[in-house]
């Protein structure tokens, strides 16, 4: 009879990789977003990455019916399998065959450079979606609680030196201090990325068997709390911060282009960077919160979370009273630079949400709220602006109303915060 294998901490075993993957993941699409901005953005006009991204809210809908179909029939671990496969492949394609054919980047045609946007630019989307996805099929909620705000601080610390490192690389490029070759090593790095992101989860899937998990309860009664009713609950809750989200973000930008003020975009970033240093100090608190607290923690946080984002809504809704275009456009920077603060809490809260639906139904119901519900929150913020930009003129003058429809929405996501609240402190207490 052969001894048992020796059991391997949750810590050591799938934190460690967990994190090393996600950073790993972060660099990647870090990388492809500049390569996408600066690079991509040059060759004729752009044209060939605007294509890519309207093909992509194109099939955008029919990804969405395509998981839900396989996501029924296929384990997750097999779809991530892939999904973290065939990245490198694609890379690989891009690095080693298409780029030495040409004798210089610039000459890339459109339908190439369409097919590499593409290509990463679903990555860009999907990456982090499979990722959570796997995380929350093998975290416990308490564990998550624990895990899951370092995982946050990971990437706010990394943010910025990865972002200015990348981006200082290729405007020198842009500039002719670099050779020809950078896009091509660029896309090399990419490779040697993709591989050791599909090795890493490919030996941590391996290693499940004997990692020590420590599993939530359930039972009937509880499993009964997070039927489809909690998921569309969880719907409301992303739809809610979506919408808020990208309705302040398009607002703000609309609003800026017809009054422009001098270096308000500079003092959003400093202040989102100022505000990310104090968000990685109280994601160590939180973290333990979480984990001691667990379900009640959960409330707690998105009760105060939840309640600066109605404080700063209701204030720029105040604003909107002063005649002066300066003063709502910074009020409203005020209050964008706030929502952009939180989104790191919020998108915890989320994702340990998914952890309390019975685990044949979690990949499905994240698909529903990822796929659906934030993108319905998007699009619909985004229409909204449009609608009341052409049909009453200057955004100033439509400012009342769209805040109305924010308050409508705020209260939305009030109400699925505390119904969410509830159940989640039964289901973890």
């Amino acid at each position: 009879m052969q001894p048992d294998k020796k059991t391997v901490s949750m810590f050591a075993g799938f934190f460690i990789p967990m994190a090393l993957m996600f950073f790993l993941i972060f660099f990647s699409v870090h990388l492809l977003q500049n390569i996408q901005k600066i690079y991509l953005s040059n060759l004729n006009g752009g044209a060939p990455l605007q294509m890519a991204q309207n093909a992509l809210y194109i099939i955008g809908p029919f990804i969405f019916i395509f998981l839900l179909i396989i996501g029924r029939r296929i384990n997750l671990r097999n779809i991530c399998f892939y999904v973290y496969l065939l990245f490198p492949i694609f890379t690989a394609f891009w690095t080693l065959l298409l780029i030495p054919l040409q004798k210089t980047p610039h000459l890339l045609t459109d339908w190439e450079a369409f097919i590499y946007a593409l290509g990463t630019s679903l990555w860009i989307n999907g990456s982090f979606f499979f990722f959570w996805a796997f995380a929350n099929n093998h975290f416990s909620f308490k564990q998550a609680g624990l895990y899951y705000p370092y995982l946050i601080i990971l990437s706010l610390l990394m943010d910025f030196p990865i972002h200015q490192y990348i981006h200082g690389a290729l405007m020198s490029y842009l500039k002719g201090f670099k050779s020809e070759s950078l896009i091509f090593n660029l896309n090399l790095t990419l490779l040697g990325t993709g591989i050791v992101i599909f090795a890493i989860f490919v030996c941590t899937d391996r290693l499940l068997p004997r990692i020590r998990h420590h599993l939530d309860k359930r039972n009937e009664n509880i499993d009964h709390l997070f039927g489809l009713d909690y998921r569309i609950v969880v719907g409301l809750f992303t739809f809610s911060l979506a919408f808020l989200l990208t309705m302040s973000n398009s607002w703000l930008h609309a609003l800026s282009l017809q009054h422009p003020i001098e270096n308000l975009a500079a003092s959003m970033e400093n202040a989102v960077n100022i505000l990310a240093l104090i968000s990685v100090a109280l994601l160590v608190g939180l973290s333990a919160l979480l984990y001691d607290q667990r379900g009640k923690g959960w409330k707690i946080t998105a009760y105060i979370a939840t309640g600066i984002a109605a404080v700063s809504t209701l204030t720029w809704y105040l604003a909107i009273f002063s005649t002066q275009t300066a003063s709502l456009l910074h009020w409203g920077a005020a209050r964008h630079t706030a929502l952009v603060a939180l989104t790191p809490f919020f998108l915890i809260l989320k994702e340990m949400s998914f952890i309390a639906v019975p685990r044949k139904s979690r990949f499905i119901t994240k698909t529903w709220v990822d796929l659906f519900f934030s993108f319905a929150g998007f699009f619909g913020a985004k229409t909204v602006v449009l609608l009341f930009s052409a049909a009453i003129g200057p955004l100033t003058h439509s400012a009342a109303y769209i805040c109305i429809i924010s308050l409508a929405v705020l209260a939305t996501l009030i109400t699925a915060t505390r119904i969410a609240g509830k159940r989640l402190q039964a289901f973890a207490p």
